[in-house]
């Protein structure tokens, strides 16, 4: 969605990349996700939705000023991360500088995401200068060495695919807690077959979800959709609100930005706040003014 000032977002909605063998005759295929859509993931992807829209309508933050999104898919791929981080810190214009000089900045203010700690370290060494020794558990069982204590995130310590590393002897998580964001439950559950059309990748998901096709050429075996299906029947990740830790994390990092911006790009003059939003801002700027990013515990990789 367009705005005055642009918010990224990268989550891995697939787990798998199309491989593609290249015979260098002709241009190489965009690279593509496979595979069926994570309904957790995108849950996460429709919280920063949410958060930018009800942005949008407050007259407190960011008056008068827009905000926009561009959302990607990094198919849990460092290659694919990269080619994301270069198209949000290149601006939003497909188009190639032929010039000397590449002096257009970016568009976009700040990224969300990604939503696994590979693609997240690939993108930072891409937008900004932070640097972070990455040793993902691999590489180190090719090398026999003593037990080891793993210290974590939540998502690492419960997941059951980490017990086939032997050499590790416990490990200890840090949990994020449980949080409630009034007003997305129905957000959620606001879809039709209409909307759902509008969006590639809620197409998808509807169509995985209740196993039938939207578009009547498409060549599938599945039957088309009849207009019955009714997403508060669905028992998903998607329409599980019981469980919100991520998910306000990213909600959280939307409000974090816009106040960001806020401070940036609006004056409060008496009783009323006044908001310029041409206001020619760089990222670096957004950044700065991170008052609010610390009460919120969420910090800027610079």
């Amino acid at each position: 969605m367009d705005g005055d000032y642009v918010i990224g977002g990268v989550f891995s909605f697939h787990y798998y990349m199309h491989t593609v063998k290249h015979n260098y005759t002709t241009m190489p295929e965009p690279l593509s996700c496979a595979g069926s859509i994570n309904s957790r993931r995108l849950r996460f992807s429709r919280a920063m939705v949410f958060a930018i829209e009800q942005i949008n309508n407050s007259t407190e933050l960011l008056p008068g000023i827009k905000l926009g999104y561009e959302i990607y898919d990094s198919c849990a791929s460092v290659s694919v991360a990269v080619h994301v981080a270069f198209q949000l810190s290149g601006g939003l214009d497909p188009v190639f500088n032929t010039g000397d000089k590449c002096s257009q900045s970016g568009m976009v203010m700040a990224v969300v995401g990604a939503s696994g700690s590979t693609p997240s370290i690939s993108m930072s060494r891409i937008i900004g200068p932070f640097n972070i020794p990455q040793i993902l558990l691999e590489e180190l069982s090719r090398k026999p060495s003593p037990p080891r204590q793993w210290i974590g995130s939540e998502s690492w310590v419960t997941d059951r695919d980490m017990l086939r590393f032997s050499f590790l002897a416990g490990a200890i998580g840090f949990g994020i807690e449980k949080s409630v964001i009034p007003g997305l439950r129905d957000f959620l559950l606001d879809l039709s077959p209409s909307k759902v059309a509008d969006s590639p990748l809620l197409t998808m998901f509807w169509e995985e979800a209740f196993n039938c096709r939207l578009v009547k050429s498409e060549a599938t075996d599945r039957s088309v959709c009849d207009g019955t299906e009714d997403i508060k029947t669905l028992q998903s990740s998607y329409t599980d609100t019981s469980q919100l830790r991520i998910t306000n994390m990213v909600y959280k990092a939307v409000y974090a930005i816009a106040h960001a911006i806020h401070n940036a790009v609006c004056q409060k003059t008496d009783s009323t706040t006044q908001c310029d939003k041409f206001t020619k801002l760089e990222a670096k700027e957004v950044s700065k003014n991170n008052d609010v990013l610390f009460k919120l515990h969420i910090y800027f990789i610079k």
